[in-house]
């Protein structure tokens, strides 16, 4: 299902590649960016805003700008995916200045495994592998190989808990939806109506600080007096405001 959120979550998207010239490397590129195109696609469709980074560095193979039968191979600077430190620190430098949310790596061929590494410390987000399940190319090698790098180095708990998604894109879809809106809480405030604590009992008070370390960006605080003075003036003076939201409660099946 589409996401239904009032702020699109931000997916950052790059494609990783083999730099070596070697046999059928336009075969290769073509196959990375088919895969690639599919994966912002499909992120368009469930409501989610893609962050491409290949559309900043590979600008020439975007869209109807890109012609089939005239591209040829050029050399590794010709190809698709990422395949040099300074590429990956450019998407690194264009993801971060994005706001990404989260982070889907295009693991559709071998590379070197430091690259996406590499990006991922970089990005420090959230991040998920995706590959196609097609044994022509060395996707689920990739993956597998990546996510063993990235968990060995475990540059940040986002490498530690990076995910691999072998063409699953409802997988893929629930993980975005999950860690992006975890994402945006931890940019928002939230605001808590209470009264004094009772006894001075300390299981009953929250800790604050500890909230805003892992998942809200701050905390507001306000008696619960306040809502209550103002719930007495709509009530007085305003008492069809409190019909309409019944009625709003009743067409849409609230219980």
């Amino acid at each position: 299902m589409p996401v239904s959120a009032l702020q699109k979550i931000r997916v950052g998207v790059a494609t990783f590649t083999d730099p070596r010239e070697t046999a059928g490397v336009e075969e290769r590129e073509r196959y990375n960016y088919s895969c690639h195109r599919s994966l912002l696609r499909f992120l368009k469709s469930q409501g989610f805003q893609p962050v491409d980074a290949m559309a900043e560095l590979r600008p020439h193979w975007s869209g109807s700008r890109l012609r089939r039968s005239s591209l040829g191979y050029q050399g590794p600077n010709a190809n698709f995916g990422l395949g040099r430190t300074d590429e990956v620190f450019r998407a690194a430098d264009f993801l971060y200045a994005s706001r990404s949310d989260c982070l889907v790596l295009g693991c559709w061929h071998w590379t070197d495994s430091f690259l996406p590494v590499r990006l991922q410390i970089h990005t420090n987000v959230p991040t998920a592998l995706f590959c196609m399940d097609d044994p022509t190319w060395g996707g689920t090698v990739f993956i597998t190989a990546v996510s063993a790098s990235m968990k060995e180095t475990a540059a940040s708990s986002h490498a530690l808990t990076s995910r691999r998604f072998k063409e699953d894109w409802n997988g893929l879809a629930a993980w975005i939806k999950g860690v992006g809106a975890l994402q945006q809480m931890r940019r928002a405030s939230a605001l808590l109506w209470r009264g004094t604590y009772s006894l001075r009992l300390e299981h009953l008070q929250d800790d604050i600080p500890h909230l805003k370390s892992f998942i809200i960006g701050d905390i507001l605080q306000e008696d619960q007096t306040t809502l209550a003075l103002r719930a007495e003036r709509i009530l007085s003076s305003q008492p069809r405001r409190v019909e309409r939201m019944l009625q709003w409660l009743e067409a849409n099946k609230a219980k």
